[in-house]
């Protein structure tokens, strides 16, 4: 017997001491969090709690923090890596192969999601569990990628000096600076109050978020550059699942797939409407060809994803799901 083997039987034998073994009366609770408060994501959180709860017949009890109690989304992906969380949703989730969805002009207009359900993303299921143990139960909707500043960005020379906040992934930062903007890696829970005090001038992000972060108070123009499409993540350690009879796993698989029907569901159904919103709160909103945008970051992120990514991917995915000329 090794000595991981020995480890999982002694965590087995407290397991069973403590009834947590399928036992009639036994409840187990699962915490999970997710920064965006205010959201489709909480909405649909809160309808995956319910949904666990009465797929378990209670057995299972969902937990749901929102907003930024404990810590920014890079602090609580790494308590559930490390078993002091239970669960996330996350847009930034720190995995080396997901960075590389923030590499611009990607996928064509709404054809994301089309690829989470590839055999290359599912593959990179699996990849995490081994590289990580923690389970990506689902690849979560999040709209297109807009920018937001004190003034229209039709073309790239808007940008030249802008100091803008981008994601923490290299290829976003490579980007922006190619397009000759100042860009700023910024936690997403300092950027209200960067925005309002002038420390960066702009910022991007999908409509979803733009309402929802009230950005609309500390910006006056949306340019719709749709430049990245990339999903969030919804995140359970292995152990935790693992304390799961095997039919609970499956509910919870199944309400964390429902949920995230439901996020897409309603976020799609609602960029109109975030649209209009955001005009009712005075923001003016501006159209642009991306074309001139493409041209100067059309090899961003390409040796980096044929290294993680392995050599041909990137293009497969330009080829299949890319934007067609």
């Amino acid at each position: 017997m090794t000595m991981r083997t020995r480890l999982y039987a002694a965590v087995a034998g407290v397991m069973l001491a403590a009834g947590w073994a399928g036992g009639a009366d036994a409840q187990i609770t699962l915490r999970v969090a997710d920064v965006q408060a205010n959201t489709a994501y909480e909405t649909g959180l809160r309808s995956f709690a319910d949904k666990v709860a009465a797929y378990t017949e209670g057995r299972v009890v969902v937990q749901v923090t929102m907003g930024t109690a404990l810590g920014s989304e890079a602090e609580i992906v790494r308590q559930v890596r490390q078993g002091t969380l239970d669960m996330v949703q996350v847009g930034l989730s720190g995995y080396d192969k997901f960075q590389l969805f923030y590499i611009p002009f990607l996928f064509d207009n709404d054809r994301l999601m089309d690829f989470t359900r590839s055999d290359i993303a599912e593959g990179w299921k699996q990849a995490v569990l081994d590289d990580w143990g923690v389970h990506l139960l689902e690849y979560v909707y999040f709209g297109p990628r807009q920018i937001t500043a004190n003034k229209p960005v039709l073309t790239p020379e808007d940008l030249r000096g802008v100091k803008i906040r981008v994601p923490q992934f290299p290829t976003m930062v490579e980007a922006f600076q190619n397009l000759g903007a100042n860009a700023v890696a910024l936690p997403v829970g300092e950027l209200y109050v960067s925005l309002q005090t002038g420390a960066i001038d702009a910022q991007e992000n999908p409509l979803n978020f733009i309402v929802g972060a009230s950005i609309f108070e500390v910006q006056s123009d949306l340019t719709l550059t749709n430049h990245v499409q990339a999903p969030r993540f919804m995140f359970i350690n292995a152990a935790s699942l693992g304390r799961l009879t095997a039919a609970d796993q499956d509910a919870v698989r199944r309400a964390a797939r429902e949920a995230a029907e439901q996020e897409m569901a309603e976020l799609r159904a609602s960029e109109a409407e975030y649209l209009r919103l955001l005009q009712e709160k005075g923001m003016k909103v501006h159209e642009t060809d991306s074309a001139p945008f493409a041209a100067l970051v059309r090899d961003v992120g390409r040796a980096e994803a044929e290294q993680l990514w392995g050599p041909g991917v990137l293009d497969r995915i330009r080829a299949d799901y890319g934007p067609k000329d």
